[in-house]
């Protein structure tokens, strides 16, 4: 089967008669919207062949239920509804059904309230989803995501680019392609548990990342003789870093926002103390730890 067309047709009266007549749709902007000079409203229906048979679909208004439509309506309703017939061999839903406008922002805090799991599982569906969240809303040009029907395929890839190369001051994040790809995933499995799909269903599959879920990087160990060779050659400052990221087995954001009431000291008995660095996030620099949790970490004192 081709791909299915989806136009748009208004009822108009004339000489005490109603007829459908197709809509000449004006020049759109680059993104695809209507000017606001072209823009009207109006009795739309939309409609497209299937099994040879042609069918209908009244446009609502997306403003106000009782209200006569808009033709920008008209032609967001008939592009969901040309996705959705050229996708719904995927089990997707139909965006054009009220029931399937559930909202984003509503969805993901539903979700993360009912997840189960241990505190480190939640804490991470938490993050990638509110990530996720922040980025969708943000899209410019007319492309700002508000209903979870509106996660596609070439969204997350986009999703995934971003995660992965994407301004670290900006966002404050650090990611990956193995940690993109398992945020993704975990972004796919909230869209499977809104419309009730089943395991391995969705907009992508753990096959659409394969070779990115797949972490084949091998740490590489340094022997002693190396690291104190290292050492020897570093200045005072340079000393600092890499003792306290090689003793504390900080992450390099983790560092970078480290302030002083991030050290610990506790002296237990006289001349003998417990030091601690308290690793935990920064709302004020934008910095979240990876998993969004804080700990501490046992050091020397010197």
């Amino acid at each position: 089967m081709g791909t299915i067309t989806v136009r748009i047709y208004e009822r108009v009266k004339s000489a005490k008669r109603w007829s459908t007549v197709p809509v000449e749709i004006p020049e759109l902007k680059k993104d695809g919207t209507l000017f606001l000079q072209g823009d009207r409203q109006g009795k739309y229906r939309i409609s497209w062949y299937y099994h040879r048979k042609k069918e209908w679909q009244t446009v609502k208004s997306r403003v106000r239920e009782k209200e006569p439509p808009w033709l920008s309506d008209a032609i967001r309703q008939a592009s969901d509804k040309a996705w959705y017939l050229n996708n719904r061999h995927h089990n997707v839903p139909d965006p054009t059904v009220a029931a399937a406008r559930k909202k984003l922002a509503d969805e993901i805090l539903a979700y993360i309230d009912a997840k189960s799991g241990c505190k480190k599982t939640v804490s991470a569906h938490r993050l990638a989803l509110m990530e996720f969240q922040t980025w969708a809303t943000q899209q410019k040009g007319g492309h700002a995501i508000q209903y979870v029907y509106e996660i596609t395929k070439p969204l997350l890839r986009r999703f995934f680019e971003q995660l992965v190369d994407g301004d670290e001051e900006e966002d404050g994040s650090e990611n990956t392609p193995f940690t993109a790809a398992h945020k993704v995933m975990k972004v796919n499995a909230f869209y499977r548990a809104v419309f009730n799909l089943e395991p391995g269903k969705g907009v992508v599959t753990k096959k659409d990342y394969k070779r990115e879920l797949k972490s084949s990087k091998v740490p590489e160990i340094y022997a002693k003789q190396e690291i104190d060779t290292m050492f020897a050659v570093m200045d005072e400052d340079e000393h600092l870093i890499f003792s306290t990221l090689y003793e504390a087995g900080l992450r390099k954001k983790e560092l970078m926002h480290l302030e002083e009431t991030d050290l610990i000291l506790d002296e237990r008995v006289p001349g003998c103390f417990k030091c601690e660095i308290r690793v935990q996030s920064k709302p004020h620099w934008k910095f979240q730890t990876k998993t969004g949790s804080s700990r501490n970490v046992l050091i020397s004192r010197t």
